[in-house]
């Protein structure tokens, strides 16, 4: 934290915040890491919305918080550019966290 990549207000607001939506219409990828990053530090974060758009490149930033523990109960994700393979490896992940509940809109998961 604190290399000036994500926006300070974001990362604030996840050390203070039990609840942040992330409105940004673009974060790189650096910046992102950063927000797990706080988010992995935060005792306090419970519910994390991301309306930031994210592809399967970009969604790999967020593994981390689907296989270690945090405070972080709720992640949703908003605005997904991903492929079959590249939804298919985040579900996989989550599988991994049984406290958190991930929320990806207009992601439909079946069996193949």
């Amino acid at each position: 934290l604190g290399r000036g990549l994500a926006p300070t207000n974001l990362l604030i607001d996840i050390s203070k915040k039990r609840t942040v939506i992330c409105t940004y219409e673009y974060l790189s990828e650096s910046s992102l890491q950063e927000v797990v990053a706080g988010i992995l530090k935060s005792a306090y974060l419970q519910t994390f919305t991301l309306k930031t758009a994210v592809d399967d490149h970009t969604v790999a930033v967020f593994y981390p918080l689907l296989e270690t523990p945090s405070s972080l109960l709720h992640l949703h994700i908003l605005n997904p550019s991903l492929s079959n393979e590249g939804a298919a490896n985040f579900v996989r992940r989550v599988e991994s966290n049984a406290d958190l509940a991930v929320h990806i809109f207009d992601i439909q998961v079946t069996a193949e």
